[in-house]
């Protein structure tokens, strides 16, 4: 295979990689700090840590707050998490298994909890966690 700007990096390190694309990068981390401050960190990280699970990143996963980890696991019954946590992290789960599988009805449950922008917001940091988690997975770059 050609070299590309992406396996041009000298490492796997997230730096390593924008720093080849550096009219990426700000655009990338602005994009990023605004989607996950849409949804309050705490849900971001339930999110993140799920995602992780799922798509086996077994190194996030280790070093993430094991009572977050527990719930983010537990989502269907732990007594921690709210119903707005535990429909986002029902919702993120079907996105990751089968987008196809998400039903009208999470969405309007979503939509009641969070209103429309905020059931936006919510989707697209899931789209992102599932993007960005598969991209280091495929090219081993931590970081992103």
């Amino acid at each position: 295979m050609g070299e590309t700007w992406i396996n041009a990096a000298a490492d796997s390190s997230a730096e390593s990689l924008l720093a080849l694309r550096p009219d990426l990068a700000g655009h990338l981390e602005a994009f990023d700090s605004h989607a996950a401050a849409s949804i309050g960190p705490r849900l971001r990280t339930l999110l993140e840590i799920r995602t992780a699970q799922l798509l086996r990143n077994e190194g996030y996963v280790a070093s993430a707050d094991p009572e977050l980890v527990d719930q983010a696991t537990n989502w269907y019954s732990h007594a921690a998490l709210s119903d707005v946590e535990r429909t986002s992290i029902e919702v993120c789960e079907a996105f990751l298994i089968d987008h196809h599988s998400i039903t009208d009805d999470q969405i309007l449950r979503l939509q009641h909890l969070l209103g429309e922008q905020g059931t936006v917001a919510l989707l697209m940091n899931i789209a992102m966690l599932d993007g960005f988690t598969k991209f280091r997975r495929v090219f081993a770059v931590e970081g992103i």
